[in-house]
């Protein structure tokens, strides 16, 4: 499947700005990928928990889009009253991101990304992102090679079972966040996209949070995506794996470097 990506003015709904900028919490830098493959929009639904439920397109798309991010979370460290602070035995670690965008709360209009699934080898990442924003986080290898312009991933489980595939290509030269807004035809609906608020759902809680990014040191390239979902990460998801290779959506994929984000903890209230 490979047809032009919906943006935030293409869906029914509101997006609630995050109210303010996190004085305590975590921050850390990503390096990777940024994914936007559209599915059919019934394999989508399958994999959202009880109270949440699609937003509609005004075309009335029989697809909708996912999202996920691979790549290298470095220099991670705490927030304290605005100011960053070492983290005892904080490392760089690399994950995987699976979003579903555009998601709607019960009878609510206000947008969001639903935290669908996250791989990780990070153990203390895991614990935070689950106990705090109910993430679902589970431990995974990563395995990276590289060769040119070309970063292939594997995300496997410690013993050895293939999740996930991705394979990026960057086809275009590097440039200045400020310099993509001018040159690359989706990356202002991108970034739309993330910075709408998300939310996390585990057996007990609804979560939401916000990540807060300073595109300030960031780069940013086109690129190419195929990647194929191998076993299904969660509930839901058994029909995807029989989708075989896929590739993202046209101008939906991109390569970034040195973007900076910022989580709050505790997380704000959800607004739906």
């Amino acid at each position: 499947m490979d047809s032009r990506f919906p943006g935030p003015d293409d869906f029914h709904g509101d997006i609630s700005r995050r109210s303010g900028d996190a004085e305590d919490g975590g921050q850390a830098t990503y390096t990777g990928s940024l994914v936007v493959t559209m599915l059919a929009r019934v394999l989508v639904e399958n994999v959202l928990p009880q109270g949440l439920r699609l937003a509609y397109s005004s075309a009335g798309s029989a697809e909708h889009p996912i999202i996920h991010l691979v790549g290298h979370q470095r220099d991670p460290v705490g927030l304290s009253g605005g100011q960053t602070r070492p983290i005892p035995y904080a490392s760089d670690y690399q994950e995987m991101i699976l979003l579903v965008p555009f998601v709607l709360y019960g009878s609510g209009t206000q947008l969001h990304n639903y935290a669908a699934w996250m791989y990780l080898d990070d153990l203390a990442a895991i614990g935070i992102g689950n106990s705090v924003y109910a993430y679902a986080k589970q431990l995974a290898r990563l395995d990276e090679s590289s060769a040119g312009l070309r970063i292939s991933t594997q995300v496997a489980s410690v013993f050895g079972k293939t999740y996930f595939v991705s394979d990026v290509r960057v086809t275009g030269p590097w440039r200045s966040a400020s310099d993509a807004a001018a040159t690359l035809p989706r990356w202002a609906d991108l970034k739309a996209i993330l910075e709408m608020p998300v939310v996390g759902v585990d057996l007990m809680r609804t979560v939401c949070s916000y990540f807060e990014w300073s595109y300030a040191d960031a780069e940013v390239a086109p690129a190419l995506s195929t990647h194929r979902f191998v076993e299904p990460f969660r509930k839901g998801m058994s029909e995807w794996p029989r989708l075989g290779l896929l590739s993202g959506a046209p101008d939906g994929t991109v390569a970034l470097r040195n973007l900076r984000w910022r989580l709050a903890l505790p997380p704000p209230s959800c607004r739906f």
